[in-house]
C-alpha cells in the first residue's frame, strides 16, 4: 500500500493514477477535460466586495471523472469536492495553486487489493470503508471495525456466551477477539489494534488520516495472513527448497 498515493489533494493537471475499482489491472487517470469548477455566489460576493481580498479566499466546488486506462475495461469513476490553495514550487519560486480536494469517489478505488480468498461479506465492509475514506475518517474506521466483526463471524467465533447465572449475554468485540487469539495469537493482537482505532472512529472525532492509513496497513496484512495464508505459503516454499536442496 502506497500511503503517498492517497492524499486528498490533487492538482488540476494531475497525472496521479489510482487502482481501477473494477478490473484492478488498470489505473484510473484524470480526464482533465471533464473537470467542471463552479464558484458559489456567496464566495464570489465575499471576494468581489472585500478590499482585503486574498487569492486563497476563492473556493470552487467541482465534479469530474477518472477513466481506466485498460481498453477492455474503461471504467468511469466520478469524483467531486472543493478547492483549496496549496503552496507549490515553480520556476519563479514559491506560489499558490488552486488544488482539487477530493471529497467523494464513486466507485471508490481500492486503497489496497483485497485478497480474492476473502469472504464476500468481509469484502463488502472493506470496500465500503474505501468509499468512506474520502468522506469521513471516523466513519471509515467504524466500517473497518464492522469488517472485523464480520471476520470473526466467518471464523466461527461466537457472539454470545452463557454467564455464571446461566444467562445468554452478548460478547463485545474485545471478548470475541480474545477467543480468536486462542487459535491465532498474532493476528488476534492485530485485530485488537484495529478495534482500538475503530472505537476512536465510533466515539470521537479526532481520528486523522495517518491513523486510518495505519489501520489499512494492519488490515491488509491480517487479510493476507488469515485468508491468503501468506506466511504459511512462504514457509511451505522455504521448507520445500531446503528439503529438496533446491531440486524441485
Amino acid at each position: 500500500m502506497d500511503r503517498d498515493l492517497w492524499w486528498p489533494q490533487i492538482s488540476q493537471g494531475s497525472d496521479r493514477a489510482f487502482p481501477c475499482p473494477r478490473c484492478t489491472r488498470g489505473r484510473i487517470r484524470l480526464d482533465k477535460g471533464s473537470v467542471k469548477l463552479v464558484q458559489p455566489v456567496h464566495n464570489a460576493n465575499l471576494v468581489n466586495n472585500s478590499d482585503d481580498f486574498e487569492p486563497d479566499w476563492i473556493v470552487h466546488h467541482f465534479v469530474g471523472f477518472f477513466r481506466c486506462d485498460q481498453a477492455d475495461c474503461g471504467e468511469v469513476v466520478a469524483f467531486s469536492g472543493d478547492t483549496e490553495h496549496v503552496e507549490v514550487e515553480t520556476e519563479y519560486g514559491w506560489g499558490l495553486e488552486e488544488a482539487l480536494r477530493i471529497k467523494t469517489f464513486f466507485p471508490a478505488p481500492p486503497i489496497f487489493q483485497i485478497p480474492k480468498e476473502t469472504p464476500e461479506s468481509v469484502k463488502q465492509h472493506v470496500a465500503s470503508s474505501f468509499t468512506l475514506y474520502w468522506i469521513d475518517f471516523s466513519s471509515c474506521a467504524a466500517r473497518i471495525r464492522a469488517g472485523i466483526e464480520e471476520m470473526l463471524n466467518e471464523c466461527g467465533i461466537p457472539a454470545t456466551k452463557v454467564n455464571s447465572n446461566q444467562k445468554v449475554i452478548r460478547l463485545d468485540l474485545n471478548g470475541r477477539i480474545d477467543l480468536f487469539k486462542a487459535s491465532d495469537q498474532d493476528n488476534g493482537e492485530f485485530l485488537n489494534a484495529l478495534r482500538v482505532l475503530g472505537n476512536i472512529g465510533a466515539h470521537e472525532t479526532t481520528l486523522d488520516r495517518e491513523k486510518v492509513m495505519d489501520a489499512y496497513g494492519i488490515l491488509e496484512n491480517v487479510l493476507l495472513e488469515v485468508y491468503a495464508q501468506k506466511s504459511a505459503k512462504l514457509k511451505a516454499l522455504r521448507d520445500k527448497i531446503v528439503s529438496t536442496k533446491g531440486k524441485y
